[in-house]
């Protein structure tokens, strides 16, 4: 990537590319929090524990859980106290549809307005 940085993808246990990004001129994301920004980032896995102890392993990260109303474990990754990730099971009734991998959010002001911006622009759900 020339001066801007490096880059390489790897795959945690039970799937999801994954890249890690050492920073030369660009930084990364800059900005959060805000409408348009990147706000959150989290790892849909069949295997959420592995998921959890790889990250663990790899980056050093703290981890809270939040036991969720199916029985199963939400879990954030933490950088210095702060919550920086999620990671859970893909979903039992989409485990034949959705596969395992990164979702990504991204800041709104108005989810009722993006709904219909995003139906207007051919989204499908």
């Amino acid at each position: 990537m020339g001066g801007t940085g490096v880059m390489v993808f790897f795959a945690p246990p039970g799937g999801g590319t994954t890249g890690a990004w050492q920073a030369g001129t660009h930084l990364g994301t800059a900005r959060g929090g805000e409408p348009g920004a990147l706000t959150w980032a989290e790892l849909l896995t069949p295997e959420p524990q592995s998921a959890v102890g790889f990250f663990q392993q790899l980056f050093g990260h703290d981890v809270t859980e939040y036991p969720q109303d199916d029985g199963g474990k939400y879990s954030t990754l933490m950088v210095n106290g702060t919550e920086v990730a999620g990671i859970a099971a893909v979903p039992a009734d989409a485990e034949g549809t959705l596969k395992p991998g990164w979702q990504v959010y991204f800041g709104v002001s108005s989810v009722a307005e993006v709904v219909a911006a995003a139906e207007a622009a051919a989204a499908r759900s």
